[in-house]
C-alpha cells in the first residue's frame, strides 16, 4: 500500500507536510492533522465531526472554494491563540478590556474557547482601513482610540 504526501500542514505537530492519512476537521475552516496526531487532537477537538481522507485526490475542491482560498485577505494582525499571521476573516474582540486581541477563523471555530465566550468578537473580511465608517467611530488618532461609556464609567477602545 502506497505512503501518501499531503501539501498540508499538521496543526498539532506543524509538519509542513502530512504523510499517509490527513484527518480534516469537518467544521474548522482549516484545521488538518496527521495520523500520529490524530489520537490525542481527538480528545480536545472531538466535538467536530472529521474527514479522513488516505490519498490528496480524495479532497475535491469545488470552484467556489478555490475562488474562497485564492481571494483570502491578509490582514497586518498576528492571532493570539495560534501566533500565526491572519488570512482570511479576523475576529477582533470588542471587549473594553481586551485593547488588542485578535482571533484568526480557525481559532475561532475551535470547539474549546481561547477566550472569555462572554466578550463580543467583530469579523472583518478585509483590512481595516477598507471599512470607511470604522475609524471615525472609534477615533481618528494613530492607534484607533475613542472614549466610551460602559456602565456609566468611561473606557478607551482599541482597534
Amino acid at each position: 500500500m502506497a505512503t501518501f504526501v499531503h501539501n498540508i500542514t499538521c496543526d498539532s505537530c506543524r509538519s509542513p507536510t502530512i504523510m499517509g492519512t490527513r484527518y480534516k476537521c469537518g467544521k474548522c475552516p482549516d484545521f488538518d492533522v496527521c495520523q500520529r496526531c490524530f489520537p490525542a487532537t481527538l480528545q480536545r477537538h472531538g466535538a467536530h465531526d472529521w474527514i479522513r481522507l488516505k490519498n490528496p485526490e480524495d479532497h475535491i475542491m469545488t470552484g467556489q472554494m478555490i475562488q474562497y482560498y485564492s481571494n483570502r485577505t491578509i490582514h497586518q494582525a498576528i492571532c493570539d491563540a495560534c501566533t500565526k499571521p491572519i488570512v482570511g476573516p479576523r475576529f477582533k474582540c470588542m471587549h473594553p478590556s481586551c485593547p488588542d486581541f485578535d482571533l484568526c477563523e480557525n481559532c475561532e471555530a475551535l470547539p474549546q474557547p481561547v477566550h472569555p465566550t462572554s466578550h463580543p468578537f467583530m469579523k472583518l473580511k478585509n483590512t481595516i482601513d477598507t471599512y470607511q465608517g470604522i475609524v471615525p467611530v472609534l477615533g481618528q488618532n494613530n492607534n484607533y482610540e475613542k472614549p466610551m461609556t460602559f456602565g456609566g464609567s468611561e473606557v478607551k477602545r482599541y482597534l
